[in-house]
């Protein structure tokens, strides 16, 4: 079965109230040397066997960029197990 894994994450000057709590409770438990966090997002896309490559990486792309991030927000990152 081949794969693409999207993941999303919050744009760097966006405010991320997940990450701001997600930090802050790394320190209260002694995680040190962590800046700061961005919550994200992990979408796994499964596509039988037989599809060709290139379908693949173009139906992720279009899930990524149509469904599955805010571009307003979020960057996002694909990759494949072809």
């Amino acid at each position: 079965m081949k794969k693409a894994r999207v993941f999303t994450v919050v744009k760097g000057q966006t405010y991320d109230p997940q990450g701001t709590v997600i930090n802050s409770a790394a320190k209260q438990l002694g995680i040190k040397h962590i800046k700061d966090v961005k919550a994200g997002r992990h979408f796994l896309l499964l596509f039988e066997d037989d599809t060709p490559d290139e379908n693949v990486k173009a139906s992720a792309e279009e899930a990524a960029t149509r469904l599955l991030h805010n571009d307003i927000i979020e960057d996002y990152d694909i990759t494949y197990e072809l």
